[in-house]
């Protein structure tokens, strides 16, 4: 088990979700862990998260960077450009994305710090925020990296999906206004709805 140094909390965001395990944690074939990813625009600072690193790396290794492990994992790793992954819907040029884990499921609120329980609420593309303990490690590999805390849901966006919306897909058919008869179709129901024995709909059969 990797030894980490003492953590640093911090609040990130808002950015977007993306690949949110925040209800169900990934399989084991992935770590077995609670994860989420966030994307954050090309305006966001990130000086003071660069600065919390820092700070957690200097506690664990060292003010002598010299004396540093060598192939630590940075910033650089832990603040990717999200061309690395364009082929990704969300994923656009400029913004950044950054991923962290934890072996515990993240408390979920809303914008009035309600809790959130229903998973469809976090969907890939709805503005986040996110909590997380940033923290060096030292064991077969060296570095700096972000344990996921917690997670505010906050405002609405269109989700990430290659699925296209049906208002997208279809064309206004403004001649079909008007013509539906509910009491014409109300009665076809009536008297095409029987259960007797005679008619069935032939689950008997």
């Amino acid at each position: 088990m990797a030894q980490k140094s003492t953590p640093t909390k911090f609040i990130i965001g808002p950015g977007k979700l993306s690949f949110p395990k925040i209800f169900v944690p990934n399989d084991k074939e992935f770590g077995g862990k609670y994860a989420n990813t966030l994307l954050l625009p090309p305006d966001y600072d990130f000086g003071p998260l660069k600065k919390a690193m820092l700070d957690v790396a200097i506690a664990k290794f060292g003010a002598d960077k010299s004396k540093w492990p060598r192939n630590m994992r940075g910033p650089k790793e832990v603040i990717r450009p999200c061309e690395e992954k364009g082929h990704l819907t969300g994923y656009l040029p400029g913004w950044h994305f950054i991923t962290a884990s934890s072996a515990d499921q993240p408390g979920i609120v809303d914008s009035l710090l309600q809790k959130i329980t229903d998973p469809r609420e976090a969907y890939p593309g709805r503005w986040s925020m996110m909590s997380v303990n940033v923290y060096a490690y030292s064991n077969v590999t060296h570095g700096v990296s972000l344990g996921l805390q917690n997670i505010q849901l906050r405002k609405h966006d269109d989700p990430f999906s290659s699925r296209q919306r049906a208002e997208d897909e279809f064309e206004e058919m403004m001649d079909d206004v008007g013509e539906f008869d509910k009491s014409s179709v109300e009665g076809d129901f009536k008297q095409g709805s029987s259960t007797s024995d005679e008619d069935a709909g032939g689950w008997d059969d």
